[in-house]
């Protein structure tokens, strides 16, 4: 709930922020920020959250139209006997709509590759414990809406929310392959060039 608040006082103080007239809308792009990343196995119902990383950057062709790349990714997902790392790599298209100089609202959809490891082992078997890996893959789909907020000419912060959905191949027979949708919070930085 702090985040939550703390964030919404940034977007807030903001907002009551003068209009940058020379704010750059177009050309290439690169940031980074910390996420909130909740990842629901279908079938096991497992819903499991971390915090996490987002990297993101791309061209934006003119004021409403850009391409972006992201990687989202978290560890520490799992519960006492599972260590759980998901990342997603995301390629689409970006649409914007700029409210005013300062601030820009967008939507965007691409295709996700996404991978899912989980290091997990079993304690007091006796004279031994043991552990595995279990390694899933795949392709899927995401879509996200997000804002940001030029705090200069070039610097930006952003605020987004992620819907990933895959359906992911073990890389084992051992294992049965998973349906998952992750959903990413981010809070982050970029540089406009």
């Amino acid at each position: 709930m702090k985040n939550v608040l703390g964030a919404l006082s940034a977007i807030a103080a903001l907002c009551a922020m003068p209009a940058l007239a020379d704010t750059e809308h177009t050309g290439f792009f690169i940031g980074g920020g910390v996420s909130n990343f909740d990842l629901d196995i279908k079938y096991v119902n497992e819903d499991l959250s971390a915090t996490g990383f987002t990297l993101y950057g791309g061209y934006n062709f003119s004021n409403w139209f850009g391409i972006e790349a992201s990687v989202n990714a978290a560890t520490d997902l799992g519960d006492n006997n599972s260590d759980l790392t998901a990342a997603a790599i995301i390629v689409g298209p970006k649409f914007s709509y700029n409210l005013n100089d300062t601030i820009t609202l967008f939507a965007k959809a691409g295709l996700a590759n996404v991978a899912v490891i989980d290091n997990y082992y079993a304690e007091d078997m006796g004279d031994w414990d043991w552990g595995d890996e279990a390694d899933y893959s795949g392709l899927g789909y995401s879509y996200g809406l997000g804002s940001h907020f030029a705090v200069t000419k070039h610097l930006n912060i952003r605020l987004a929310y992620e819907y990933i959905s895959a359906e992911l191949d073990a890389d084992s027979s051992y294992f049965y392959d998973i349906d998952t949708e992750l959903s990413v919070f981010s809070l982050g930085l970029h540089y406009q060039f």
